[in-house]
């Protein structure tokens, strides 16, 4: 259960900077090792790719476990 939450966190997070970054969604599956994401437009993929969305990307999930693992009490 606590893996499972884990990637419910990290993945919402994940969700939560690609709608920040504007880019479009077409369909999501969530995976015990991190989600799989299919762009809805090229626009997206593209901007999914460059070094700022990849970064903050992939900052984002561990900070929010992090966030999530220091709120417990």
């Amino acid at each position: 259960m606590i893996v499972v939450s884990a990637v419910a966190v990290r993945d919402t997070a994940r969700l939560l900077v690609v709608a920040w970054l504007g880019l479009r969604l077409r369909a999501i599956l969530l995976l015990p090792i991190g989600g799989m994401y299919a762009y809805a437009d090229p626009e997206s993929q593209e901007g999914s790719s460059n070094g700022g969305g990849q970064f903050s990307m992939a900052l984002a999930g561990p900070v929010a476990n992090l966030a999530t693992a220091l709120s417990w009490p």
